[in-house]
């Protein structure tokens, strides 16, 4: 019909990152039969042949910190490990580096199922199971997003971040613990579970408990393994003088070290108020302030590129500029020291 009143349409003439769900419900596999086009091959099936069955959900697993606002994350994936059941598109493999160079997104996770809770259901069993060890991501996240009443009750709207996660995410305290708890576990040697140790302190039978002190992504907690219940299996990827672990959608880099240990090695302050850290692997776009500056606690400091995303750092504290360690161009790494102000006094 003809019509002076404007729409507006988007056209992406490419497939789309969801073109599984499509492949799901439908059984077609869309990318063959833009390679058939290409060679000016024929469709197998008309529009009218294609029957949509059931429901799919699909996830992107994006390398990043949802705890930290969403930012890029980078590193070497380690290792892979797959759901049954679910598909998983993915280009990484175990020794792919994750760069700030390209997007974000690593991998895609796709369930079907009769009805759109069993896809839900599955999805959030899969998320569970993949183990991804070597690179924070979004996963416990995604996974929580699953579990969500708006969202298995499909009444998620534009606002679901801001009703279900207005404080911003992090993960629950109870799944944290017990991630730590079979870490710890797993990493004591063969034969060394703490009630059934003896050494020249304690001879007797009576029950030990080993005292660690854990540190990861989210903290550091003192942890006393005793007689409490076994924590169910996990597996542990060591690396340097960490071990990597994954359970039940959540991802760590932790270190273990005896209590007392951990007690004697501890700097006897913490990082300066006034030092602005490189909060992820970037590039340096521009730099606001230089040496002998004042600013304000707030004010943007530094903006930082990575992964397709521009991140613009203020001042933890107002004060004097006294130090500037960058400059526009440098590629820093994360935990770098960028910028360096003398605090005001109140």
């Amino acid at each position: 019909r003809e019509s002076d009143v404007p729409f507006f349409l988007e056209m992406n003439t490419r497939l789309q990152v969801e073109h599984p769900v499509t492949e799901a419900i439908c059984g077609v596999d869309l990318v063959e039969w833009q390679l058939r086009q290409a060679a000016g091959l024929p469709l197998p099936l008309t529009q009218g042949q294609i029957m949509p069955r059931g429901h799919a959900i699909e996830v992107r697993l994006n390398a990043e910190r949802p705890d930290q606002g969403f930012i890029p994350a980078t590193g070497q994936v380690i290792d892979l490990v797959a759901p049954r059941g679910l598909r998983l598109d993915t280009g990484v493999a175990p020794g792919s580096e994750i760069s700030v160079h390209y997007d974000s997104m690593i991998a895609k996770l796709i369930a079907h199922g009769p009805t759109r809770e069993d896809a839900r259901a599955r999805l959030l069993s899969g998320l569970e199971a993949l183990a991804l060890p070597g690179i924070a991501t979004n996963q416990a996240f995604l996974a929580d997003c699953l579990r969500a009443p708006a969202f298995t009750e499909a009444g998620a709207t534009t606002g679901f971040l801001a009703e279900n996660f207005g404080g911003g995410w992090q993960p629950a305290p109870g799944a944290l613990h017990a991630l730590r708890l079979g870490a710890a576990r797993a990493a004591l040697p063969p034969g060394g579970t703490p009630h059934n140790r003896t050494d020249a302190f304690r001879v007797t039978g009576r029950p030990g408990r080993v005292p660690l002190h854990i540190a990861d992504d989210y903290g550091a907690v003192d942890i006393t393994l005793g007689e409490e219940p076994l924590a169910a299996p996990v597996r542990l990827w060591p690396v340097a003088d960490a071990f990597w672990v994954c359970g039940g959608g959540l991802t760590l880099r932790l270190t273990i070290t005896p209590l007392a240990e951990a007690r004697m090695r501890a700097p006897d302050g913490g990082a300066a108020q006034g030092h602005l850290l490189a909060p992820l692997t970037g590039l340096v776009s521009a730099v606001h302030v230089a040496p002998g500056d004042r600013v304000e606690k707030g004010a943007p400091l530094i903006v930082m590129e990575a992964m397709k995303l521009v991140h613009t750092l203020a001042a933890p504290v107002s004060g004097k500029v006294v130090r500037v360690a960058c400059k526009a161009g440098d590629t820093i790494a994360a935990k770098t020291l960028l910028i360096e102000l003398e605090e005001e006094e109140s």
